[in-house]
């Protein structure tokens, strides 16, 4: 029984997603979308890895309406590593569904995902990031459905907490561009395959269909133009490539030792602002003369500051910028960490060592020693 008050004339199928889609949301979606959606309503694990603007935003917001319109004491958590996937990309999709849809859905739409949308009778539609799993693990209920968003860059600590929630039942959907080759996210299609129905949508897959099946309805989603663009600039065996437009995990290099996935999952965690918190600790790279460049950074909690580069400087300069930036952004006289590589010349180290700074610790890094 639809618990939608009032009931739309189809109420007797509305746990049809199809026609909750079209009747009360009244949206239109290309094939790949509509693919998505089935997955979600027909398996209890799903892993959908796509390239750009393949419409997962979209998807994401009528699985929630959907789950949240059709079943009694539905609760939809929305999760992702970071507040702006939620907030502006996901949550504003729900927001605007939810205001067009053609009948009332009731229930109370908050502006912020952390209080998302309520109804009297206890449903809810709520969405947050979050690196604690004790607050994923706090959920039950059989008609729970988590939505993970950007899955690639969830933590396994975070799965397992939302995965100890199947034991009552609930149905878990993650979608992501396939940034990296390891984690949850990549044993669904490779190591744990077995135990998860999935999906693959590229980016040239979208610009293909879509016009075709939607006609002018194609505002925010890839293009044909853009892809060949992408092509044209990074090369078919590019990682950027693979993901981003293909929607294929890449494939590292031997000589690689950070891999693409790693330096995305670094760029979404980015925070402009310096914390509040958080120990300060420097790492100071030394060059010295030549074409190298010394470099310096300094990070407080997970915030990382802008790389100071000096080029042809002694090691009396590199650790003069060194205690200006300390005296700049030091907190009155907060414990300090300095990071400095030492492995061909420990001259850097040893001035700062020697000078009128207090509390700052000086650790000698050799990054080309052998390991022990």
């Amino acid at each position: 029984m639809m618990i939608l008050k009032p009931a739309p004339p189809k109420a007797k199928k509305s746990r049809d997603l199809a026609l909750v889609r079209k009747d009360v949301l009244g949206v239109r979606l290309w094939s790949g979308q509509k693919r998505m959606l089935r997955a979600i309503a027909n398996h209890s694990r799903v892993a959908i890895r796509s390239g750009h603007k393949c419409g997962k935003s979209t998807v994401f917001a009528i699985a929630a309406l959907w789950w949240w319109c059709t079943r009694k004491n539905a609760s939809v958590v929305i999760t992702a590593p970071t507040s702006r996937q939620i907030e502006k990309i996901i949550w504003k999709e729900v927001r605007k569904l939810y205001k067009a849809a053609r009948w009332p859905l009731g229930g109370n739409l908050h502006l912020k995902p952390e209080t998302g949308l309520q109804a009297p009778d206890g449903r809810e539609i709520i969405g947050f990031a979050t690196d604690e799993p004790e607050r994923l693990a706090g959920f039950s209920g059989s008609n729970l459905l988590f939505l993970v968003d950007e899955a690639s860059g969830v933590d396994r600590p975070i799965f397992n907490a939302i995965d100890g929630n199947r034991a009552g039942g609930a149905h878990v959907a993650l979608i992501s561009n396939p940034t990296q080759v390891s984690g949850v996210f990549f044993d669904a299609f490779h190591s744990e395959a077995a135990e998860w129905h999935t999906e693959h949508i590229s980016s040239v897959d979208c610009a293909r269909l879509a016009p075709k099946e939607l006609g002018e309805e194609t505002t925010g989603l890839a293009t044909l133009g853009w892809c060949h663009e992408r092509l044209r600039i990074l090369g078919e065996k590019s990682p950027e490539y693979q993901v981003r437009v293909l929607g294929n995990f890449p494939t590292e290099a031997d000589d690689t030792m950070i891999g693409p996935g790693l330096v995305t999952a670094a760029q979404a965690r980015w925070h402009e602002a310096e914390p509040e918190e958080g120990l300060l600790q420097f790492g100071v790279d030394v060059a010295r003369f030549g074409r190298d460049l010394s470099a310096i950074a300094f990070s407080r909690g997970d915030w990382l500051s802008p790389i100071h580069t000096l080029a042809c400087k002694d090691n009396v300069q590199v650790a003069g910028k060194v205690i200006e930036l300390i005296r700049k952004h030091r907190r009155f006289n907060e414990p300090v960490r300095v990071c400095i590589d030492t492995t061909n010349n420990g001259g850097v180290a040893d001035i700062l060592r020697a000078s009128d700074l207090e509390g700052v610790e000086i650790v000698d890094v050799g990054y080309a020693n052998k390991p022990t």
